[in-house]
Order: C-alpha cells, then sequence, then structure tokens
C-alpha cells in the first residue's frame, strides 16, 4: 500500500497512526561504519577475489555456490563491506576490459 492510501485510509476511519513516519529511511541500506571489524573470513574473500583478473571471472566466482556460502555466513556489516569490494572490483574490471 503507497503512503498516500494508507494515510487516507487512515483519515477516513479516523484512526491515529502510532509509528512515526520516516520517509522511507528504515528501508535504505545502513552505511558502513569504521565499527565493523573485518572478519577473518571477509579477509579470505577479499583476498580471495583481489587475486581475480578479469569480469566474467569475477562473475563466476560470485555464481559459485561455495563462495555463496561462505558470504551468507558472513554478519550484516561484513556482508555490506563483501558487496562494496565487489562493486568496486567489478567496476575496476569492466573499465580496464573497456579501456584495453
Amino acid at each position: 500500500m503507497t503512503y498516500g492510501k494508507r494515510y487516507t485510509l487512515l483519515a477516513i476511519l479516523g484512526i491515529a497512526d502510532g509509528d512515526e513516519d520516516d520517509d522511507g529511511q528504515a528501508a535504505m541500506p545502513r552505511q558502513i561504519t569504521e565499527d565493523v571489524n573485518e572478519s577473518p573470513e571477509l579477509a579470505k574473500l577479499k583476498q580471495e577475489m583481489a587475486k581475480i583478473k578479469h569480469a566474467t571471472d569475477l562473475v563466476a566466482r560470485a555464481g559459485d555456490h561455495r563462495f555463496k556460502n561462505r558470504y551468507n555466513l558472513l554478519g550484516e556489516g561484513a556482508a555490506e563491506m563483501m558487496r562494496v569490494a565487489f562493486r568496486s572490483l567489478r567496476d575496476k574490471l569492466v573499465k580496464e576490459a573497456q579501456d584495453a
């Protein structure tokens, strides 16, 4: 239900909404803070990714079920750090391929 529909319905029914509207901020990804410690498993995954030299190899690695299983075991903060590292490497490899 959209914001407008929800609040119109609440107004018609005379119901007060107890939730504070945060304009969708709760659904937005959290910022990574320096408080998140890099776990040994995250460090290993990032080291393995750093060895990848071609974007196609990176995509293949991301699809590898063993890699996915290890990624899924990371905590929320570490998983976000991994996603940032993956995107950064992907963008770098794609740019290198385009420049070649």
